[in-house]
């Protein structure tokens, strides 16, 4: 039986990338070349496994140049076991005969020095298999004359190198070499980071992450360096099963590469240009050589805008000087009610818009008449700023059907409704919702859902004639704000839905919201800037009682983690503004985490850590399940805590599990030897 031949492999082959040549000139090296398993939480160096053979060996590790037929690289390892340029280290034998190739670092040489080194480095390798090895009779494997020098010289790559690693079987007592002829193995392409090609693709940046599906959508993208005439923009959307359906790739020239750090391109459009709601593709940086790509972010295509809404807008005019609210004939003297919703709550930030006692009568004039009137009248400012109420649209019809099937008149039920088509539910004030705070069996932080059923009492536009029990008036109040939201729908230019218009209104309109909400009403329909009712509540700094009625929707998951135009997720927002029980109450409706801004990758973690908000760092530290996620800059919170000298975060992070050693990455910009005396501090305290 023939014995196998003894042979060579790497175990874990060299990073490819993220490594620096160092010149002679600069000293000390910073660390040698680590292994291809490297992360930020450990450190792996490259290894090799002997095959066929247990007993001593001589491992000898040479640089050589990436061709196909390898030869003498000008450049140098040094290191502890380096001499003449080459590594080499004697190892026992173990279990499996797998050797770590640490402290490696190579020296860079100049071009012009490249004739002369090479024919240094053959004769340095004469000598080390003389004098080391023990071995003059073996020979040279590729003697190269002068004139091979030259012209070699001038095709080397200088910015890239092998490692050719050579095992030679030892004597275990004399330690001399048993055979003549060693086993070999070449590793991977090592890449030198100064050089553009050297560096791992990485996007740390855009400008936005959404466009219109027919593309052409301008964008700038920061990444690390790349070269010019070598980089695309791909574009990708694949399956269930993880397979390619679709790719396609940014439109920009080499003048839009800005000193190999940003991009500007125009990104392609989507195989369907008919889409009728968002669709999330992938985008990554690719070389074209290579194929290598960056991470993969996440692009939104949205639905084109109807051309018809688009000349709309642009053609929306003023309306006439005879409809201007500051003519007088408009405003007859009205008493004042005490009740009137002028004096309740906010709409939008401001002061809740005043709503005159006396409307004009939709039997007096066209019903764009009468919306129009009103609209004049409840926002004169806006009116003068241009807003064009329009045509009533859709959101009219929904509510009526709303209030047919929800809220039943009482003639269905052989009594009087009490409203007179001839009059405006607006002729009585709506009443406050403020006043059944106090009612012993109604309890507005507790509102749900539920207590807007189909078979209560039947409502009236008129509440404080109607029944009183809680419910009923509940129910009374949905209906006067109903029509309420009825008139200001046609005022809606940009698709803002009666849901959304209801949160506008603020935490005056909780019944509604709730019976909106219960009436199947969309939670997830965003506005222009991707915001939905969830982050407009959330950035108007809601009640949490008035955040927990919106995550009772029934497509609540479709948009708690849904980011707006900036990258924001409502959580994202939450915790910006330091709302604690706004957090917890997202936590517990399923909010993630460690979502990230869709623009610059920082985690809600990160947020509070960077504004030192102690309370909500303390909640999330509790939940998230990896605290060292970092930004797209390559800041961790632990490094955020420590620039920010916020001891108490710090020490919250390392007892959630923080790595320290995070902060020294080769790769992080920050300071390292201040972040290591700060991070000593912390962990001794």
């Amino acid at each position: 039986m023939i014995k196998a031949q003894p042979y060579v492999s790497f175990v874990e082959q060299p990073q490819e990338r993220g490594y620096r040549f160092r010149y002679e000139s600069e000293g000390a090296t910073h660390g040698g070349i680590q292994g291809d398993n490297t992360k930020k939480s450990k450190k792996t160096y490259p290894s090799v496994q002997v095959h066929n053979f247990r007993g001593n060996v001589k491992v000898v590790v040479q640089l050589v140049t990436t061709d196909l037929q390898p030869i003498l690289h000008p450049h140098k390892l040094v290191g502890k076991h380096c001499k003449y340029g080459f590594y080499v280290q004697d190892f026992q034998p173990n279990d499996k005969m797998t050797f770590t190739l640490q402290g490696l670092s190579i020296i860079h040489v100049t071009k012009k020095e490249v004739p002369e080194l090479l024919a240094k480095r053959i004769e340095d390798d004469k000598i080390f298999k003389s004098e080391i090895l023990r071995a003059s009779d073996l020979s040279y494997e590729q003697p190269w004359s002068q004139e091979i020098d030259e012209n070699t010289s001038k095709n080397i790559a200088m910015n890239a190198v092998k490692l050719k690693v050579s095992v030679y079987l030892t004597d275990a007592e004399s330690g001399r070499i048993m055979t003549p002829n060693p086993f070999w193995a070449y590793s991977n392409i090592v890449h030198d980071s100064k050089c553009t090609n050297g560096t791992n693709l990485k996007i740390t940046r855009i400008d936005k992450k959404e466009g219109c599906c027919t593309g052409g959508d301008e964008i700038f993208l920061l990444c690390e360096k790349v070269q010019k005439n070598d980089i695309e923009v791909r574009f990708y959307e694949t399956n269930a099963q993880g397979e390619l359906v679709w790719e396609d790739f940014g439109k920009f020239g080499v003048q839009d590469v800005h000193k190999q750090f940003a991009i500007v391109f125009r990104t392609p459009a989507y195989h369907d240009t008919k889409i009728i709601r968002d669709v999330t593709v992938f985008m990554q940086l690719r070389r074209k050589q290579e194929r290598e790509a960056s991470n993969s972010i996440s692009f939104v295509y949205v639905p084109e805008r109807s051309e018809m809404a688009s000349i709309a807008r642009k053609r929306a005019k003023r309306l006439p000087s005879s409809l201007n609210p500051s003519h007088p004939s408009h405003f007859p003297h009205q008493p004042d009610h005490s009740n009137n919703i002028s004096q309740g709550r906010t709409f939008n930030g401001g002061e809740f818009p005043n709503i005159p006692d006396s409307m004009p009568k939709q039997n007096s004039g066209p019903m764009e008449y009468s919306y129009e009137h009103l609209l004049c009248t409840i926002f004169p400012e806006q009116v003068e700023q241009g807003w064009s109420p329009g045509p009533m649209n859709d959101a009219l019809n929904e509510i009526d059907q709303l209030i047919c099937n929800y809220m039943p008149s009482e003639e269905s039920n052989g009594g009087d409704s009490g409203i007179d088509s001839s009059e405006t539910p607006y002729e009585s004030p709506l009443p406050d919702i403020g006043s059944f705070e106090g009612s012993d069996n109604f309890d507005i932080d507790n509102l749900k859902v539920d207590d807007l059923e189909s078979d209560a009492a039947p409502a009236s536009p008129h509440p404080i004639q109607s029944e009183t029990s809680p419910k009923n008036r509940l129910r009374n109040i949905c209906s006067t704000q109903l029509q309420f939201l009825k008139t200001l729908c046609p005022m809606n230019v940009d698709y803002e839905t009666t849901l959304y218009v209801a949160v506008l209104c603020g935490e005056l309109f909780i019944p509604s919201v709730a019976f909106l909400l219960k009436a199947g009403e969309k939670l997830s329909i965003r506005d222009e800037r991707k915001n939905t009712p969830l982050h407009i509540a959330i950035r108007q700094r809601y009640s949490v009682n008035f955040i927990r009625i919106l995550l009772q929707a029934q497509d609540i998951s479709d948009c708690i983690n849904s980011p707006n135009i900036d990258g924001q997720t409502p959580l994202h927002l939450a915790v910006s503004s330091n709302n604690l029980p706004v957090v917890e109450a997202l936590i517990c409706g399923g909010a993630k985490l460690n979502i990230e801004n869709s623009k610059n990758g920082r985690t809600p973690l990160y947020l509070a850590v960077n504004n030192q908000y102690h309370e909500i760092v303390e909640v999330l530290v509790n939940h998230v399940d990896n605290v060292d996620l970092a930004d797209g800059s390559g800041y961790t919170p632990l490094a955020v805590a420590v620039l920010n000298n916020d001891l108490k975060s710090a020490n919250m992070l390392i007892q959630a599990g923080a790595d320290p050693d995070e902060l020294q990455d080769d790769g992080l910009p920050i300071i390292l030897s201040d972040l290591s005396e700060k991070v000593e501090i912390y962990l001794n305290n």
